[in-house]
Parts: structure tokens; sequence; C-alpha cells
């Protein structure tokens, strides 16, 4: 799946933008191309999405692999550019005996140095009827120019009793139990150039549950709280639930005093999509800045084609800060689409309007 937009634009000052996403795999080798380019950061502000327009930088992420090689390459516009490529060597998975490890070696240039990382981790699951155990050990080398080095540990030990139990048409099964992760910077001599080379600080040892349902539908739930000698210190916790063409989803984390919690659905059948999402980042509920996105569209048929309106709307902190409506018309035997769109922002006076011809729109999925 290949798909690319770009704008040039000269008037009193001369404005050039693009976008790309690209993905293709097969198994034994892919590529894949994403990001969003400016000639100047300043020029973000003509895009035409208004979620684009807010972002505080620009970035332009490459990969290509065959088998265990990766070729990489990632770039990024703001006040402070860079950009980083490099060689990768994964062994994303092998086996010793009861253990499972794995192992990468990683070279490049970022910022204009070479930087090489080196990762390992070995891990052994074991059960012992209905309590399971899992521990695992982890470690990455940092070295810049052969000159700066770090080393980074963690250590992670699950365990829990699982329960299974049947409801009906419902298959449950529950996991109750402990987690603990410790991270630890052990050497420490090297000047972080990203905040890829920043010391790991995920520590935390406190109850942890995950329930997953089976049946009708699919439903799963993971929680973890984290604690220290003082009490809480944080928490995870995410569930979701999905049935036929409908699914809800739903988030809350707290970490230092900065959390994210929010929930979103999407249901879509053959005629008709409706999607609506509530989020909210701040320490306390009372502090949060609720970000809400919610739209619809429903296909009209229409002789040999369908007529699609739809409508969507984003609100942050209780004002209405994007308006979009638009009406496509597609074809049944999926040749072309025609559509016509308008957008209103608050970072723009004018009504944006816009339209669409594609001759070869995206294949339609086919179930079986």
């Amino acid at each position: 799946h290949t798909e690319a937009r770009w704008a040039v634009e000269w008037g009193e000052e001369f404005a050039a933008i693009a976008q790309v996403n690209h993905a293709y795999g097969d198994g034994r080798w892919g590529s894949a191309v994403r990001g969003i380019w400016v000639d100047q950061q300043e020029n973000i502000a003509r895009f035409g999405d208004y979620l684009t327009r807010q972002l505080p930088y620009t970035e332009q992420v490459g990969r290509a692999w065959i088998g265990p090689l990766r070729v990489e390459g990632w770039a990024w516009q703001a006040q402070d550019e860079g950009a980083r490529w490099q060689v990768e060597l994964v062994e994303p998975l092998w086996g010793l005996g009861p253990f499972v490890g794995d192992h990468s070696l990683t070279m490049g240039l970022l910022r204009g140095r070479w930087r090489s990382e080196l990762r390992a981790g070995l891990g052994i699951a074991q059960a012992l009827g209905p309590l399971e155990l899992r521990l695992r050990g982890d470690l990455r080398g940092l070295d810049y120019d052969f000159v700066e080095q770090a080393v980074d540990s963690a250590a992670l030990v699950e365990t829990g009793l699982v329960l299974w139990a049947k409801h009906g048409a419902w298959h449950h099964e529950v996991r109750l139990g402990a987690k603990a992760l410790f991270t630890q910077r052990i050497m420490d001599a090297l000047s972080p150039l990203s905040a890829l080379d920043l010391a790991p600080d995920l520590s935390g040892i406190g109850p942890r549950i995950q329930s997953q349902w089976w049946g009708p539908g699919a439903a799963e739930l993971d929680g973890w709280l984290r604690l220290d000698e003082k009490g809480p210190t944080g928490w995870s916790l995410s569930g979701r639930y999905s049935q036929g063409k409908m699914g809800v989803q739903a988030q809350s984390h707290l970490q230092e005093d900065q959390g994210l919690h929010g929930a979103s659905m999407h249901q879509s059948n053959a005629l008709s999509e409706l999607w609506f999402g509530v989020y909210g980042q701040g320490s306390r509920v009372s502090n949060l800045e609720p970000v809400l996105n919610a739209g619809a569209r429903v296909g009209i048929p229409v002789r040999d084609a369908v007529l699609w309106p739809s409508a969507s709307a984003l609100l942050v902190e209780d004002q209405v800060s994007a308006l979009n409506a638009g009406l496509h018309l597609e074809s049944n035997c999926n040749c072309f689409l025609l559509g016509l769109d308008a957008g209103w922002s608050e970072d723009r006076d004018e009504l944006t309007v816009g339209v669409a011809f594609d001759l070869l729109p995206k294949r339609k999925e086919v179930l079986h």
C-alpha cells in the first residue's frame, strides 16, 4: 500500500509540503516509509489537516529489511533538527532449552556521530499447575565514536494464579498476581544526544490483573498498580471489547504525576461508520485537558454507486476546534471515487474546500 500527497505554493513566499505512507512485506523482505516533509517548519501551518498543523515537529521514517538485516533512516524537523541512519542485525527469537532470548546490534550515524547499540534479552516461563512464573533480564550497551559509553539493565519478574471458567457462551481466563520491574543505568559515561539515550526509569512493583473473555465477542483487561515504600506511585490500566463490527477501548495511565486517560468507540458495517473518542491529559481528573473527536458517515446506494455523506468534529477544552463535512461518490466496481470536502478550524479564518478524484481507490476487504 502506497499513498502520497504533496503541495507547492508560490505567492509572497515559496512553500512546499509532502506526505507519504508506504508499507510492503511478504515475510521474507519488506519496506515502509512514513513522514511529512516541509521546506520550512513554519509552513506546517499550510497543511490541510488541523491536527497535523498542531504538530511541534515533523519527521520522516523509512525502513527496509530482508531476513535479519534492517536498514533504517529517521529525520526530524523542528527548532532542533537532526537525522539518524543505521544498519541493524536482529535475531528476534531463539530458544535454548527452557530459555527464550533475543539480541540485536545497531550501528549508524546520529547527528553526525557514530552510534552503536547492542541489546540482549533472556527469559524463562514456567507453569506449576495453575501457578505461572516468568523471569526476564535485558541489557543495553551504548557507544558514541568509541569514546562515550553507557550500559542499562532491566529485570522483570511476573507471577500469577491462572483461573478458568465458562459462563454460558463465554469462556473466561483471569490471571491474578504481581509484577516487578527494575531498571537501572549501571554505567554512565555518555552525554545523551536524543531521548533514545536517556536512562530508563520504569521501575515499579505491585499487583497485576489480566482478564480475557472469548465468546460472541472478545474482551481484555490488563491492570498494574505500582507501589513503593510510601504507597502507590502510578498505574497502568487498559481494556477493550469487540463484537462483530463494533469495538470499544479505554486506557488510564499515571506515572510521576503525569497521566493519560481516555476511551474510544468505533462501529462500521457495509453502509455506515461511526467513531467517537474522548481523551484527557493531566495529573488529576479535575485538571485534565479534554479532547473529543467524533464523526460519522452513511452510505446511500445510488444506481451503480454509493453516495457517502460524512461529518466530523474536534473539541478541545470544551471549544470547537475543527468541523469537517464531505460528500463522496464511490463506484460499486471500485473503479473511481469522486468527493467534495469542506472544513473549518480555529486556526484559520476561511472555509477550506477540497475536491478528490481517485481512479484507483484502495481495495476493499473481502470477508470470508
